[in-house]
């Protein structure tokens, strides 16, 4: 019994020495029971003299996300238990809240009106027409010219970038001979007027692997080749020719056709029994021709893609990792699209400087032939003037002497 009494005063004395608020004993130096915070961990327990274990890191609890310390004064609890040294993992939607969804939509909004307006010429760019823009770069016309066939992708949301093609440059292509010949022989010669029957097939192979089948309607040699060009079909021209031009192996070599040039591998081409029958020729076939339009153009490749932003969502993290990796692709799609704009670029650049110098020398041969020498005008010019007078002087003179022999026989 003496034990417990003297242990209670020990007890009641280490009370009274954290009183009004002083340090603790403890090594952990935090506030004693009288200022009202906790009693820090001790390295020793005062009243026995047996250290006190070291309390578990995990066991320590967060005031204000614990319920467990409802009891603290000035804390008010949250039901949440966090787990020790984890952070919540927020989404960029939670971040943005409404903002995100709004910042997205706006972004791709953007995207969609540059391939809606952006112009040359009055003319839309993105349109992602098969066919291309074609730009003569020699002659300025169909005949004898070449071609450099501009191709633009769609541009919105859903497209954007292109990768997966080629430029290829080719003057392969098909010839018909019109006329009407025997042996080596024109008979009949074929005109730009003339009347035709039957027409040329063409077998276009799309990328998802169906195809599209067109055969020429018109009545004319010239409304033919006008159809053909005005199709739009991507790496075929045609224009009016001749045997000795497009290298024929039969008929005469004065004879005129048609000759077609497909720098398209997706294009096959078809004689659908076409006839001129003006000239009265008996039947055509296509010959093979390596001397038709050059031409450079954009091939569309087995796999061509572009990507697709319109499906991006950024409510959760998975969807936003799912954005991220959309995005690395469309910035590889716009690289390989802005390659290949800008080696047509180049092309044209190049076109354009070799036009300049034909002009300058054009121009220079010009002047030497109808402008006019002034040194050379002028010494010629003081040359006749002196050689006029000259004969004026001589003929005064020989004037003067008939006028002296006269008024001596007077």
């Amino acid at each position: 019994m003496s034990t417990g009494s003297e242990s209670e005063k020990h007890r009641r004395k280490h009370k009274k020495s954290g009183g009004g608020g002083t340090t603790g004993p403890g090594s952990g130096g935090s506030t004693g029971p009288g200022s009202g915070g906790t009693t820090g961990p001790s390295s020793g327990d005062p009243v026995f003299g047996q250290p006190t274990p070291s309390p578990d890191p995990t066991s320590f609890k967060n005031p204000v996300t614990d319920a467990g310390f409802a009891d603290v004064p000035g804390v008010q609890a949250v039901p949440q238990p966090v787990a020790v040294g984890a952070e919540p993992i927020l989404t960029l939607a939670q971040v943005l809240g409404s903002q995100g969804a709004t910042l997205t939509q706006a972004i791709l909004s953007e995207i969609n009106n540059i391939g809606q307006t952006t112009t040359y010429n009055s003319n839309q760019v993105f349109t992602g027409a098969a066919a291309g823009t074609n730009i003569y770069t020699g002659d300025s016309s169909t005949t004898g010219s070449s071609i450099d066939n501009l191709y633009f992708a769609p541009l919105s949301s859903s497209t954007v970038g292109d990768s997966g093609g080629s430029v290829v440059q080719s003057s392969s292509g098909q010839y018909i001979d019109l006329a009407k010949f025997t042996g080596t022989t024109t008979t009949t010669q074929a005109l730009p007027g003339d009347t035709v029957s039957g027409g040329v097939k063409f077998t276009i192979t799309n990328a998802d692997g169906t195809t599209t089948n067109f055969t020429t309607t018109a009545t004319t040699v010239s409304g033919l080749i006008s159809e053909i060009n005005k199709d739009g079909i991507a790496g075929v021209t045609a224009s009016l020719s001749t045997n000795a031009a497009t290298g024929a192996a039969t008929g005469a070599s004065t004879d005129v056709g048609i000759l077609i040039s497909n720098t398209n591998n997706s294009v096959v081409i078809a004689d659908a029994t076409l006839l001129d029958t003006t000239s009265g020729e008996v039947a055509t076939s296509l010959q093979a021709s390596n001397k038709s339009t050059e031409t450079i153009s954009y091939q569309k490749g087995v796999n061509e893609t572009s990507t697709n932003l319109a499906a991006t969502d950024l409510s959760t993290q998975g969807n936003a990792q799912a954005a991220l990796t959309t995005i690395n692709a469309a910035i590889s799609n716009v690289a390989a699209q802005r390659g290949y704009l800008g080696a047509q670029v180049n092309t044209l650049n190049a076109v354009s400087q070799v036009a300049t110098t034909q002009q300058e020398n054009i121009t220079s041969a010009q002047n030497a032939v109808q402008a006019t020498d002034y040194a050379s005008a002028t010494t010629q010019l003081s040359k006749f003037e002196i050689l006029s007078q000259t004969g004026i002087s001589a003929l005064a003179q020989a004037n003067s002497l008939q006028q002296e022999v006269t008024k001596l026989l007077q």
